[in-house]
């Protein structure tokens, strides 16, 4: 939010939904800033939790979704939309399914803002460091066990979520650089929007 401020963007304050809420850390913290708040997580635990642990009940609810869209919302039914470190452990093309429904549901002033590694880090430096890494296991020891490789990691390349971006009736506004995921990947966080005049963003 101090990002979007910094760069003098207004977005609505009525509705806002955190796609992948978790025990809805984020999804509370969104309340300070819009009116009503809906955490969607297609974990029942996460979800149970997230209640468990609500303290603003009027203005923040929390959403079970276990299918591929969000249909089960309007069009045009929040301000702003937010995911971070949830799209990369879906497959691509159902990420792009959700980005999709991410620009369906914003509001005509909306903006939504999402994180998603965008290629992965092939440097000589960290490709080197894989191969030593591996030539340190014990013989007959597996990838898996490493911690870090036990979730799938997916990545889309910016390119493409341009292309879905455009292609949905929306602008990538920016796209900068993050440091969500380990150094094996490179992260990028995206503001998308419907067109309309808006000072845009520096891109990084």
């Amino acid at each position: 939010m101090d990002r979007i401020r910094r760069q003098q963007i207004d977005v609505p304050r009525r509705t806002a939904l955190d796609f992948g809420c978790g025990i809805g850390r984020t999804t509370q913290a969104l309340v300070f800033h819009f009116e009503r708040v809906c955490g969607l997580d297609i974990s029942p635990t996460m979800i149970r939790e997230a209640e468990r642990h609500n303290r603003f009940h009027r203005a923040c609810q929390y959403v079970l979704n276990c299918e591929p869209d969000l249909s089960r919302f309007k069009s045009g039914s929040f301000d702003f939309v937010y995911s971070s470190r949830t799209l990369q452990y879906l497959e691509p093309e159902l990420t792009l399914c959700y980005v999709r429904e991410f620009i369906r549901l914003l509001s005509p002033h909306g903006l939504a803002v999402f994180q998603l590694p965008s290629q992965e880090n092939t440097t000589f430096r960290l490709v080197a460091q894989r191969r030593v890494a591996a030539s340190l296991r014990p013989p007959g020891s597996r990838q898996s066990d490493d911690p870090t490789s036990r979730v799938p990691m997916h990545y889309v390349p910016r390119a493409r979520i341009e292309q879905a971006v455009l292609a949905a009736g929306a602008t990538v506004v920016a796209s900068e650089r993050d440091r969500c995921v380990d150094r094996r990947w490179m992260s990028h966080r995206y503001y998308v929007g419907k067109p309309r005049t808006r000072r845009p963003f520096s891109r990084s």
